[in-house]
């Protein structure tokens, strides 16, 4: 819930404290506040002077979005993938091993899934499908299982360009190596590789503008620290395209590459690797300390 107060002096707006209230349980404890309710308060100037806009409850990372000579959409292009606009004709599955809402969708056979062919023209060799990555994931760094596919011949090429409800947007990027964040927010963002897949709107698509940072983006967005930068930006329950631009970069020393392309090769191998995630937290606490 937001206040507003109508105000024409330009002054007094920029000096006016912004005051928010958390953890109460209903609007008697606004004046109150009691022990269990959380006041932080920041001058309307220090949110004009932040490029997002935001209202983030953390002075220090407030003060790493507004001073940051970087964010992520300059390191690599975030994008939304492909809508079929009616997903239980043009969707299937390989298994419904590790599938969350399958129902009512079809099981196909490995012998009309093509893994080799990466063309958004579609394929005509006898195969139907290609492989998709479709919504959250158990694991960071890689998915366990991708059970999803899409169908992938010619015709349903020119469906999906010209249904009005489908969007084939951003096709530049399917099948290109990119990292794939859930749309839908979690509380632990697990961001995964992806590569030789067309991805769907349930997913934004990471692609490094420079191989060098690949893991370092795909490491930041798995760490504990990364996951608060997604929070405080966007509170909301939707990871979009646009808010993961916004997350601020530090870039890292070039010892600090090394090892952090060390620990994520690593954690590819072993995604529940307790110890190298903590030792790759603790780099990116150094890096944005």
């Amino acid at each position: 819930m937001v206040t507003l107060e109508k105000c024409d002096d330009e002054e007094a707006c920029k000096n006016n404290t912004v005051t928010v209230l958390k953890g109460f349980n209903d609007a008697s404890e606004f004046l109150s506040s009691g022990s269990h309710v959380t006041k932080y308060s920041t001058k309307q100037e220090d949110i004009l002077k932040d490029p997002t806009y935001s209202l983030v409850l953390d002075d220090a990372i407030g003060e790493h979005i507004r001073m940051a000579e970087k964010t992520l959409g300059d390191l690599a292009n975030c994008v939304t993938g492909i809508y079929t606009g009616d997903n239980k004709k043009f969707l299937a599955l390989s298994t419904k091993k590790g599938a969350k809402n399958a129902s009512g969708y079809k099981i196909i056979e490995s012998d009309k899934v093509e893994v080799h062919i990466h063309s958004i023209e579609g394929i005509s060799n006898g195969k139907e499908y290609v492989p998709l990555v479709k919504g959250s994931s158990e694991t960071k760094y890689r998915r366990v299982q991708n059970p999803w596919l899409i169908k992938w011949s010619k015709e349903d090429i020119l469906h999906y360009n010209n249904d009005k409800k489908a969007r084939f947007q951003n096709s530049q990027y399917y099948f290109n190596h990119g990292i794939a964040v859930p749309m839908v927010k979690s509380k632990v963002i697990r961001a995964t590789e992806m590569n030789g897949m067309v991805f769907d709107q349930s997913i934004v698509g990471v692609f490094p503008k420079q191989k060098k940072y690949f893991n370092f983006i795909l490491g930041l967005l798995n760490s504990d620290y990364g996951n608060k930068l997604i929070h405080l930006i966007n509170p909301t329950a939707n990871n979009s395209a646009n808010y993961l631009k916004k997350i601020p970069i530090n870039i890292p020393t070039d010892v600090q590459l090394v090892k952090i392309d060390k620990l994520v090769n690593k954690l590819k191998e072993q995604p529940n690797n307790e110890g190298f995630q903590n030792s790759l937290n603790q780099i990116f606490e150094e890096i944005y300390k």
